[in-house]
């Protein structure tokens, strides 16, 4: 009697062993085949390099106030983000510019 329960929870520890093994191993899948599309993204990218645009920084203080594309926020000297797809209004300085990706 006690050895058949033992062979019976042996089986059912190999069973959930091998389920774990199996769920890792396709989580492992998903990030490989998610890893092999962003370099054959970048692989077929006929260009070299990000296109870059210009947007108006938001001046608080400025006087002149308009619609522009204004920069993220959150730009900074070493981060950029994408340009802005329509025109918002705010006060701006035509002097201070800024990069952003096309």
């Amino acid at each position: 009697m006690k050895k058949s329960i033992f062979k019976g929870m042996f089986a059912l520890v190999f069973l959930v062993a091998a389920g774990y093994g199996v769920k890792l191993a396709k989580n492992h899948t998903r990030l490989s085949y998610l890893a092999l599309e962003n370099v054959e993204a970048l692989a077929s990218s006929s260009e070299d390099g990000t296109k870059v645009g210009r947007c108006n920084l938001e001046e608080t203080w400025s006087s002149e106030r308009g619609y522009r594309h204004f920069c993220d926020s959150r730009t900074n000297d070493s981060t950029i983000y994408p340009c802005p797809s329509s025109d918002s209004f705010g006060s701006y300085d035509d002097e201070k510019k800024e990069r952003c990706t096309k």
